[in-house]
């Protein structure tokens, strides 16, 4: 399984890293599945620990997708995380991570 982020120009770059208090960051969450059968995926995204977004996707073999993200900086700090988590067919176990450090001003 490939997951992975992009910039909002679809790249692996420019992504929302220093932010000002009520601004957006905007990106794109990816996945591929590599598993060789249909899988569905639960998505949840944390900010500083708290669950901002839980969502699944259902993807077949081979199967990309790709999605515009969009989260709110709140509060004033520096090195705040930004958590993607990625599980796999209702498993309780952290299948794939990502992770931002994002400063908000």
């Amino acid at each position: 399984t490939e997951f992975y982020l992009l910039g909002t120009d679809g790249i692996a770059s420019d992504y929302p890293i220093d932010l000002k208090v009520g601004e957006d960051g905007k990106m794109i969450i990816g996945i591929v599945n590599h598993e060789y059968e249909n899988v569905t995926y639960l998505l949840e995204v944390n900010f500083n620990g708290s669950l901002i977004h839980k969502e699944y996707i259902f993807l077949i073999e081979n199967e990309k997708w790709e999605s515009p993200f969009t989260f709110q900086a709140i509060e004033k700090g520096e090195n705040q995380k930004l958590e993607f988590l990625l599980y796999r067919d209702q498993e309780i176990e952290i299948y794939r991570k990502l992770n931002l450090w994002i400063s908000v001003k």
